[in-house]
C-alpha cells in the first residue's frame, strides 16, 4: 500500500517500509527471504523496465558482435540483425546516457525499492538470523541453497518439485478437480498478463514499481515449479499466497488480453463492460469453490470450509480427547514416545509431549504409545505424511491405523479417544 500510494510523503512512505520490512524478517522467515529474492530481482527489473525486450536482443548481440573475433564472418548477416549496425562508438554515450536515466528514474520517481533499501534490509536479515537462534535458521536456508544446487540435474521433476507435482495431481472427487482446474486457469490469465506487462502491451496505468515486483513475484512461481525442492522447502501454498497478494491484478489483464484476441480473430463485437461483466461471473463462482459452499451443498462428504462444516477435519480437541490427553500426562511413563496423527498430535501437544505419526510406521518404537481422537475412530483413519514420488514430495493423506495397531492393546477408552500401550 505505501508503494503504490503517491500522496504521502516519500520519507514518510521510506520510513514505514523500512519498519515493515524488518518487521518481516524478526516475524516470519521464510517469508523474508522470499521477500529478498522479490526485492533482488525487483531492482534488476526496475532497471530493464523501460526497455524493449527486443531492442535489449539486439543490443547485446552488438556487443558480442563487437567483441569477438569472428566479425567477418558474422557481418554479411548484419543486415538481419539491426543492432549489429551500431558502433561502438556510439553505443558507450547511450549506455552512459541510460544510466543517468536510471539514476533520475531513482531520484525522482518516489519509488521506495532503491539498492539502498534492498542492502539494508538483506545485511539485517542476514545479522538477524546469524547471531539469533544459534544461526540455526540461516544454517537452514544455507541447507535449503545447498540442496537446490545439488539437485538442479532433477529441473522440472514432479518428484521433486512441490509445485509441478501440485499440478499433475489428480483430485479425489471430480468438484476437487474443476477447483483445481480453475486456479489453473486463472494461472493461465497471470502468466498472459505477466507477458503483457513484460513487453509492455498491459494497457494498463501501472507504476514501474508494481511492474517490477509483479514480474519479480511471477519469477519466484515459476522458480516454485521449475526448480527442484525450492517449492517443498519454502511450501507451495505459502509461495502462491504471498504472490497472489502481488498478482491478483494480472489475472484480471490476462483475461482481457484473450478476450482481445477473441474479438480480432472471430469478429466478436462486445463491449468492455460485457468482458468485465463475464470475469466478474468467473470470480464469483471461483469464489463459492474457495469458500467451501459448493462441497456443503453438492458434495457434503468431502468438506472444506471450517466455518460451513462440523465434519471437516483440522486441529481441535473435544473434551473426550482433552479427558484422554489429560490421562495420559498423569500416567503414561514419561521416557515413553506418545504418537498420534497430524492433526490431534498439534493440539494433544499441549496438553502432552506428543510426536506425529511419521511416515513410514514401522519408525515407531514397539513401546510407544499410540493416540486416536474422536475422528480418527468414527471414520477409522488417520491423517500423517505420505511421500509421494521418489520417496522426495511429502504431503497430507489419509489411511488406516490397523496396521500401526497390529499387536497393541487399548489401555484407555472413554468413547471419545482411544489409547494404545505397547506391542504385545
Amino acid at each position: 500500500m505505501i508503494m503504490v500510494n503517491e500522496k504521502m510523503d516519500v520519507t514518510k512512505r521510506s520510513i514505514l517500509a523500512t519498519i515493515f520490512g524488518m518487521s518481516i524478517v524478526v516475524a516470519h522467515y521464510g517469508l523474508a527471504y522470499i521477500m529478498m529474492f522479490v526485492l533482488l530481482m525487483s531492482i534488476l527489473f526496475l532497471y530493464f523496465i523501460d526497455k524493449n525486450p527486443i531492442e535489449v536482443f539486439n543490443r547485446s548481440l552488438a556487443k558480442i558482435y563487437q567483441l569477438s573475433a569472428v566479425t567477418m564472418i558474422l557481418k554479411p548477416f548484419s543486415s538481419y540483425l539491426p543492432g549489429l549496425n551500431v558502433p561502438m562508438e556510439d553505443k558507450e554515450p547511450r549506455i552512459s546516457a541510460k544510466i543517468k536515466q536510471y539514476r533520475s528514474i531513482i531520484e525522482k520517481s518516489r519509488i521506495i525499492i532503491t539498492p539502498s533499501f534492498l542492502a539494508l534490509f538483506t545485511l539485517f536479515l542476514l545479522i538477524w538470523y546469524i547471531y539469533t537462534s544459534n544461526s540455526t535458521i540461516f544454517q537452514s536456508f544455507i541447507d535449503i541453497g545447498r540442496n537446490i544446487i545439488d539437485n538442479l540435474y532433477s529441473f522440472m521433476d514432479p518428484n521433486t518439485t512441490q509445485g509441478l507435482s501440485l499440478i499433475m495431481e489428480q483430485q479425489v472427487t471430480p468438484l476437487r478437480n474443476l477447483h483445481k482446474d480453475f486456479y489453473l486457469v486463472s494461472q493461465f490469465f497471470i502468466c498472459i498478463g505477466a507477458l503483457a506487462l513484460f513487453f509492455g502491451k498491459d494497457g494498463m496505468n501501472f507504476k514501474k514499481e508494481f511492474k517490477a515486483l509483479s514480474l519479480a513475484a511471477f519469477t519466484v512461481l515459476i522458480a516454485g515449479v521449475v526448480l527442484p525442492f525450492f517449492s517443498s522447502q519454502m511450501n507451495t501454498s505459502r509461495l502462491y499466497h504471498v504472490a497472489l497478494i502481488i498478482l491478483a491484478p494480472l489475472c484480471v489483464v490476462g483475461v482481457l488480453k484473450i478476450l482481445d484476441l477473441f474479438k480480432l480473430f472471430l469478429k466478436l463485437n462486445f463491449s468492455r463492460n460485457h468482458i468485465f461483466t463475464i470475469i466478474s461471473i468467473f470470480f464469483v463462482i471461483f469464489l463459492f469453490f474457495d469458500t467451501g459452499s459448493v462441497y456443503q451443498i453438492l458434495d457434503s462428504k468431502h468438506p472444506s470450509s471450517i466455518a460451513l462444516s462440523t465434519a471437516y477435519d483440522f486441529p481441535k480437541f473435544n473434551q473426550k480427547e482433552i479427558n484422554g490427553g489429560e490421562w495420559l500426562a498423569k500416567y503414561s511413563n514419561s521416557s515413553t514416545a506418545i504418537y498420534a496423527d497430524k492433526y490431534r498430535a498439534s493440539v494433544l501437544g499441549s496438553i502432552v509431549s506428543c510426536n506425529e505419526i511419521p511416515a513410514y510406521f514401522d519408525l515407531v518404537n514397539s513401546t510407544s504409545y499410540i493416540f486416536l481422537g474422536t475422528l480418527n475412530i468414527a471414520q477409522n483413519k488417520i491423517l500423517t505424511y505420505r511421500l509421494v514420488g521418489s520417496n522426495i514430495i511429502m504431503d497430507e493423506g489419509y489411511r488406516s491405523p490397523q496396521e500401526i495397531l497390529k499387536g497393541r492393546s487399548r489401555i484407555y477408552d472413554d468413547g471419545g479417544s482411544y489409547t494404545y500401550g505397547s506391542v504385545d
